[in-house]
């Protein structure tokens, strides 16, 4: 199963580094869980965001749970089985989608607006 964050959903904010050729580190804020999610991936960003600081912010956090969601009633309950500590490898990662393959939860992909990314040298 993919986990996919669209710019409306669970992603609150976060901050992913890759100032270290081959890692990316950080953590993004899900709503549903207390702590941020621990970023410990290898891999490297790719275009205009290689070797830099991706900051995401700006998500709606007054936004509804999607209506139609039949996967489940709240974010805790969606959240539940993703892991607090995400280590794996970098996919397609750039100032608006960014993906990557979780050793525990597999493919998982944030898209975002242009305003939610601020790419930092």
């Amino acid at each position: 199963m993919a986990w996919r964050f669209l710019a409306y959903s669970l992603v609150i904010d976060g901050v992913l580094d890759n100032r270290t050729r081959g890692k990316i580190k950080g953590w993004i804020q899900f709503k549903g869980i207390k702590d941020p999610v621990i970023m410990d991936l290898d891999g490297n960003f790719q275009d205009e965001a290689k070797g830099k600081v991706l900051v995401m912010k700006d998500f709606p956090t007054d936004a509804g749970w999607p209506e139609g969601n039949v996967c489940a009633k709240t974010p805790e309950k969606e959240m539940e089985r993703f892991a607090r500590t995400q280590k794996g490898w970098a996919g397609k990662l750039n100032s608006y989608y960014i993906q990557w393959y979780g050793d525990v939860n597999g493919r998982c992909v944030i898209e975002l607006r242009p305003h939610q990314i601020t790419i930092l040298e």
